[in-house]
């Protein structure tokens, strides 16, 4: 496959990619490549087997969701994709955790976004503050997971990196 790309937008984290691919059977392909420089995903258990959400609205959808935490990596010399995850937690919901667990990673739409998200189960929670970017408006809450299965079960809950990481939570028996 040959391709030919034009970048058409950039900011200081992403950039789109105007694409023009021949396929090896000769076809022409054009889509947009949003590049992105990756995220995490937080499912963090407190000792009251509650789980962490934010509420937020979502421009692209026109809706309000209820989300785990989460939130791109800085482009911060050295950020792991593990720093990430505790100064996002930190930062949306205003606590800290000592127990983290890599559950796995996942790719949200590998058809025109190179977005790879990091997903973290995370436990002994400590409290400290919330320190929201300058561009968050959100609620954090605890849910217990009783309440969080049924608003996933009754189609409340959409966010599919928040069904990804609870999934692979519960199969390597977390939750």
């Amino acid at each position: 496959m040959n391709a030919k790309k034009e970048r058409i937008y950039q900011d200081t984290s992403y950039t789109i990619d105007a694409v023009k691919l021949e396929l090896d059977n000769g076809m022409l392909c054009e889509f947009p490549l949003i590049n992105h420089p990756g995220g995490v995903v937080i499912l963090a258990m407190n000792e009251y087997r509650q789980i962490a959400l934010v509420k937020q609205n979502r421009f692209a959808i026109g809706e309000e969701t209820l989300e785990l935490p989460a939130g791109k990596l800085d482009n911060k010399p050295n950020e792991t994709p593990l720093d990430g995850a505790k100064r996002e937690l930190r930062e949306e919901v205003g606590v800290l955790a000592n127990d983290w667990t890599f559950l796995g990673h996942v790719y949200p739409s590998p058809g025109i976004l190179n977005e790879k998200l990091w997903l973290y189960f995370a436990k002994d929670i400590v409290l400290s503050k919330q320190d929201l970017d300058f561009d968050e408006i959100l609620t954090a809450e605890w849910m217990s997971l009783s309440s969080f299965r049924s608003l996933l079960l009754t189609g409340k809950i959409t966010d599919a990196k928040t069904l990804c990481a609870y999934a692979l939570a519960k199969e390597k028996n977390f939750l």
